[in-house]
């Protein structure tokens, strides 16, 4: 039944998460969050980007010359 995998999801998850918050000590809980602040600033790629855009263009370019030549 899976009524009661929706219930315990909905009662028991939050509830765990919850409890964790609560036994953490908060000088850890400040640490973690300074740290996770730090990890959050992603750099910018425009390499990673033009590789990505080459590729998207190289199979739209395959795939428009597949339809030409099949569709003749």
């Amino acid at each position: 039944m899976p009524i009661l995998g929706y219930l315990d999801d909905i009662i028991l998850v939050p509830l765990g998460i919850v409890l964790v918050i609560k036994l953490t000590p908060s000088n850890v809980i400040e640490a973690s969050r300074s740290k996770a602040a730090k990890v959050a600033i992603k750099p910018i790629s425009h390499v990673a980007a033009a590789v990505v855009i080459g590729t998207w263009l190289l199979c739209a370019t395959a795939f428009g010359y597949w339809v030409w030549e099949y569709s003749r």
